[in-house]
């Protein structure tokens, strides 16, 4: 077809947009993006491969650019948050774009799906702290759904300022699960290349979202490894509770363990019935915990109420009550 005439206004509505982009030679994105930002109406870019420009509020506090050019004939997704217009100019010679360098594809951890991610989550680690050890190149950070791997990254620079995943949401035209499923917990791992050890880890959430969420944004930090017990500490199977409680809208339940055992995590309601199955996998002897969402199996929010936790393995029962006040 002919070529769009130069300069165009897009308009875009609030929320997320497509467009196309329609000039015929690259043009740096953020110069094409900067009246935009400069008006405070700018929320975030995403490319098919699930590269992002947007903001990082705490504890980054920066713009990020993770997609550099805005190329011929591809696609962006832009999010705004009023309605606006968007104008493309005719791209100068002395435009001066610059190549994001290629994701290198980690080895230990496997990923859930094929190609690009699918209305891929931005996760950005701002800081890496791991008892006994420290992050080393070739290390690599997976974000998974349950046991589902569904975004992981190689450790190049261990002192970077940060370091981004692009978790997969699952696509439901698929005959298989390959994709983390909107309001499921995070959870995160990190392999030791030099030692050839996978750990567990303890995560705190910065900003954005807790929980997974297509094409949105999370800030995170690692913390500390779960079960790792440098002193060698004796732990005994037990159910500690929740904090905060009461809670609104997210909680978490901490426990221990003597060994290596699968724990199960069910949710219930006041009359009895089985809400939710939060966690059903294996941990590490030590202190672990897990998280709920106040989401039943189905992701809706639940009401307010009381509501009762139940820890189960093989050798140990316990049951929590928790308050849910919004």
């Amino acid at each position: 077809g002919a070529a769009v005439e130069l300069p165009i206004t897009i308009p875009l509505q609030t929320g997320w947009n497509i467009m196309g982009y329609p000039a015929t030679e690259p043009q740096v994105a953020m110069d094409i993006l900067q009246p935009l930002i400069d008006a405070g109406q700018l929320v975030k870019v995403q490319d098919e491969t699930g590269a992002a420009i947007e903001y990082l509020g705490y504890p980054i506090n920066l713009w990020v650019d993770n997609i550099g050019d805005f190329l011929p004939s591809e696609g962006y997704q832009i999010k705004v948050n009023e309605d606006t217009e968007l104008i493309i100019n005719t791209p100068l010679a002395t435009d001066i774009a610059f190549e994001i360098p290629e994701t290198i594809e980690t080895e230990h951890f496997s990923l859930s799906f094929d190609g690009n991610p699918f209305e891929a989550m931005n996760v950005y680690i701002s800081a890496v702290n791991l008892e006994n050890t420290e992050l080393e190149e070739n290390d690599e950070i997976g974000v998974f759904d349950g046991d589902l791997c569904v975004g992981a990254i190689l450790i190049t620079d261990p002192n970077a300022d940060y370091f981004e995943l692009r978790a997969s949401h699952n696509d439901e035209t698929s005959s298989n699960i390959n994709g983390f499923v909107n309001g499921n917990e995070m959870i995160f791992k990190v392999w030791d290349f030099s030692e050839n050890t996978e750990f567990d880890t303890d995560i705190n959430y910065q900003s954005g979202y807790n929980v997974f969420q297509s094409n949105e944004t999370a800030i995170v930090t690692i913390d500390v490894v779960l079960g790792a017990n440098p002193n060698n500490v004796s732990y005994k199977t037990e159910m500690l509770g929740n904090y905060p409680n009461p809670f609104n809208p997210s909680t978490t339940i901490q426990f221990t363990l003597k060994n290596d055992d699968i724990v199960k995590f069910e949710i219930y309601n006041l009359l009895g019935q089985k809400i939710r199955t939060i966690s059903d996998k294996s941990y590490n002897a030590g202190i672990n915990k897990v998280m709920w969402h106040g989401l039943d199996d189905y992701n809706n929010n639940v009401s307010s109420g009381i509501y009762f936790y139940k820890m189960i393995t093989n050798q140990y029962s316990s049951t929590g009550k928790m308050i849910l006040m919004k």
